[in-house]
């Protein structure tokens, strides 16, 4: 078909409330001679094109960008030991390149462990991720888990925050919130002057505070786990990341989690009165609580973590493993939330 030029320094549609309608076509139905600045619609790529004089190139699509917040897994509590920290807390935006398929996964959460052969640290909860072509992953850390308590004291393992201290003899330190930025640093234990030779363990460090240390509150308390932050992505203002209570000894006392999941501490005074310790809240990232470790169960395990993604609901989205609006509809914008299962989504 000939092509007939007009012969005008311009067009004027502004009149036209309707459309205008481009040339389009396969790949292989585009002009077997181009020129540059030949404009067309590609039905194969689904794309609007134009010849540069040497090639074909798609146009570029701006896409608004998307926010984010991506939590690893709480570290777990340990026997006669330290609460774990919360998983590392990541927040922001990226704008999405049109058509990439970002894949995301979700931690779990630390084990929380008693007594084995001996005592032993609280698990390390799992990472937390978003990834894909031209984007660099976003990864938040799990928590560190507490450190263990009795005869085998240790400081609490390092992670997105750190796990409280164990308690016997010694002061042992919390773990260092590590990388920086995603959390803070897990409570140290108290050392103990007296026999018998126990004193309050540290709490998780959480993503707004630090675990606070042992016998902070008086001797043989445990520490609080510390608390986490606030956000609001999905359209409720809510608490993530809270630290787990370290375990006290000989008081009745159990130390609270911080906010954000955080699971409560223990105490010990004998085996007839040793309540178990709370669990860190799945999807909130909390660290586990310290407890009494000969029984595994009554030590407790930190929450899974979350990916949590705020869409404007003019972009087009296909995602998979996610639920929508995990907290109620939000005007202009689709909320996704992964569980542990992880999952994908691609923008265009």
């Amino acid at each position: 078909m000939a092509i007939t030029k007009v012969g005008a320094s311009g067009i004027n549609l502004s009149g036209n409330t309707t459309y205008l309608a481009l040339p389009k076509g396969t790949t292989a139905q585009r002009p077997s001679s181009p020129v540059s600045g030949m404009i067309r619609e590609n039905t194969t790529l689904n794309q609007l094109e134009f010849y540069n004089g040497t090639e074909w190139r798609t146009m570029k699509q701006y896409l608004p960008s998307i926010e984010y917040l991506v939590l690893g897994g709480g570290g777990g509590g340990a026997g006669f030991g330290g609460g774990g920290g919360a998983g590392g807390l990541l927040t922001g935006s990226f704008v999405p390149v049109s058509g990439t398929t970002y894949t995301v996964a979700v931690g779990q959460g630390g084990t929380g462990v008693g007594y084995t052969t001996n005592y032993v640290n609280g698990g390390t909860g799992g990472n937390s991720s978003i990834s894909g072509s031209g984007l660099t992953t976003i990864e938040a850390a799990g928590g560190g888990g507490g450190g263990a308590g009795a005869g085998a004291q240790s400081a609490g393992l390092a992670g997105g925050s750190g796990g409280g201290g164990g308690h016997y003899v010694n002061v042992v330190a919390g773990g260092v919130a590590t990388p920086s930025g995603q959390g803070n640093n897990g409570g140290s234990s108290a050392q103990s002057t007296n026999s018998p030779a126990y004193y309050g363990s540290g709490g998780g460090g959480g993503a707004g505070a630090a675990g606070q240390n042992g016998a902070t509150q008086g001797t043989y308390y445990a520490g609080v786990g510390g608390d986490g932050l606030q956000s609001s992505i999905t359209g409720t203002n809510k608490y993530y990341a809270g630290g787990g209570g370290g375990q006290s000894r000989y008081i009745q006392n159990s130390a609270a989690g911080g906010n954000g999941g955080g699971g409560a501490g223990s105490y010990y005074v004998s085996n007839s009165d040793a309540p178990a310790a709370q669990n860190g809240t799945n999807g909130l990232g909390g660290g586990g609580g310290g407890a009494f470790g000969y029984q595994t169960s009554y030590v407790g395990t930190g929450g899974s973590g979350t990916v949590i993604i705020k869409v404007p609901d003019s972009s087009s989205i296909t995602p998979t493993g996610s639920t929508l609006n995990p907290d109620g509809a939000v005007s202009g914008f689709n909320i996704y939330e992964f569980g542990t299962g992880g999952g994908t989504f691609t923008i265009s």
